[in-house]
């Protein structure tokens, strides 16, 4: 392959890569739509602005040697984005039952697509959007395997049910995610804005395995180390096969200022990549994941720039992890 890693990109493809979809070993969906969102509007931008921003990355990883060997496809779909303008229009026009049979055909739509993908040996990674947009692959995952874990990166627990009376509203996420039979655990991570109800569901709920932000900056303040932490997640952790949601502004804000919910704390960007690169050496094998919330209106594509290395970082430990398996 006539391929030079240490040049400029060349390629349209995700971080100038050559690869075609056939031949790929991760599929990239993006998922234009931001329907759900609560807040700030914008997400639906999000994946065409981590695109944009990825041709900047450049092609090394100490996570995975020859990581420009990781063939990874982004798929853009203009159905999902047409889904995006009529549900936008059915709330304006106060038609929630629209927006949930939008919700519902961008969820079929998705686990076709990531089904497929699956029974092609591939891996998938959802890339939003909103964070309601990744449970079509959550689906898809539920026919393909007996049993696994969510690993699940966020600011907010999402463990509302039908929040705003959307069926699948980016705030629901979690609750849905709870209810399928393969998905055997949730592990909440840097959560730190959420409502009674939502504490109480994760709190009596067998599936839920809660790690606050207050009680991990708590050990952290009183000198427990990350590593330590990090092994105190990972044993809490049941099953191998590892799914990963991670919501961006499970981050500090000062690296997604312009996230739909911002919320003051959370996690560094290292010590999320600390803890998968911790999980992966632990032989969790990571059988998809979600990148959400990614929202960059400012001139210099900041936040993009952010989500686009969070990317190329999480799908080349995707890679790992299968090596491992």
């Amino acid at each position: 392959m006539d391929f030079n890693p240490n040049s400029e990109a060349h390629s349209e493809q995700i971080f100038g890569l050559p690869y075609k979809e056939q031949e790929a070993e991760i599929i990239i969906h993006a998922m234009p739509w931001d329907a759900t969102t609560s807040s700030h509007k914008g997400t639906s931008k999000g994946p065409e602005k981590i695109l944009e921003a990825s041709y900047q990355v450049d092609l090394f990883d100490e996570n995975l040697n020859n990581c420009w060997q990781n063939k990874l496809f982004h798929k853009e779909h203009e159905l999902i984005a047409q889904y995006n303008q009529q549900a936008h229009q059915a709330i304006l026009n106060n038609q929630v039952d629209q927006l949930n049979n939008l919700s519902t055909k961008l969820n079929n739509y998705l686990k076709e697509q990531s089904l497929l993908a699956y029974k092609n040996n591939q891996k998938v990674i959802c890339l939003g959007g909103d964070h309601s947009t990744p449970f079509g692959l959550l689906q898809a995952l539920d026919q393909t395997y007996e049993q696994f874990s969510i690993l699940h990166i966020d600011a907010h627990f999402d463990l509302r049910e039908a929040y705003q009376d959307f069926d699948h509203s980016h705030a629901s996420i979690m609750f849905n995610a709870s209810k399928l039979q393969a998905c055997k655990q949730i592990i909440h991570l840097g959560i730190r804005d959420f409502c009674e109800q939502e504490f109480n569901y994760a709190q009596t709920n067998k599936k839920s395995v809660t790690f606050l932000n207050s009680s991990i900056q708590k050990q952290l303040f009183e000198g427990v180390s990350w590593k330590t932490i990090c092994s105190t997640i990972q044993q809490s952790i049941q099953h191998k096969n590892l799914y990963i949601s991670f919501d961006i502004d499970g981050l500090k804000p000062y690296l997604c200022p312009s996230t739909g919910t911002p919320v003051a704390g959370g996690l560094e960007f290292d010590q999320v990549f600390y803890l998968i690169r911790y999980l992966v050496d632990q032989k969790h094998h990571i059988i998809g994941a979600d990148l959400c919330e990614v929202n960059s209106p400012l001139p210099n594509n900041y936040d993009a720039t952010i989500g686009a290395q969070a990317l190329f970082k999480l799908a080349n430990l995707i890679k790992k992890s299968n090596a491992n398996a």
